[in-house]
């Protein structure tokens, strides 16, 4: 009886979907996409890279290569925060650097680097992904407490 039922089910409903399947979905408008996108305008293109390929910094001058920028705001903290990795040639280490305004960063200094013989970081470790307080793209950038 299951069978019987479910078949009658499928023979009204599957014409119905694979007719509206074959629409194609009416356009959005224009109007309607602008408003969409307005919060996400006036941004600036700066043509130079804000952390250089071979960022120099003091003591690990071989370390080239920048990739994988992340930038973030610690609660209560005014500055923005960037962290990023670079290659020496034999790994990976990352780094961190500050700025007020986005586009000018200083205090590039080292986060993780290699470790000793035997220990988890001896071949070098990156910062990977982030915890923030909210992923709402509205939201701001701020990392997450551990654990409160």
């Amino acid at each position: 009886m299951h069978t019987t039922i479910l078949s009658r089910v499928l023979a009204v409903a599957l014409p119905a979907l694979a007719a509206a399947a074959a629409e194609p979905p009416a356009p959005i408008d224009a109007a309607t996409l602008d408003a969409w996108s307005a919060p996400y305008r006036n941004w600036h293109y700066y043509p130079d890279h804000v952390i250089p390929a071979e960022p120099r910094v003091p003591g690990l001058e071989k370390f080239a290569s920048t990739d994988c920028p992340t930038v973030f705001q610690l609660p209560g903290d005014e500055k923005w925060h960037m962290s990023f990795i670079a290659f020496d040639g034999n790994g990976y280490n990352s780094f961190v650097a500050e700025s007020a305004d986005l586009v000018n960063w200083t205090n590039l200094r080292l986060a993780m680097g290699f470790g000793p013989a035997g220990e988890f970081d001896h071949g070098g470790c990156v910062l990977g992904a982030y915890l923030y307080e909210s992923w709402d793209i509205k939201a701001p950038r701020r990392l997450a407490r551990r654990d409160g």
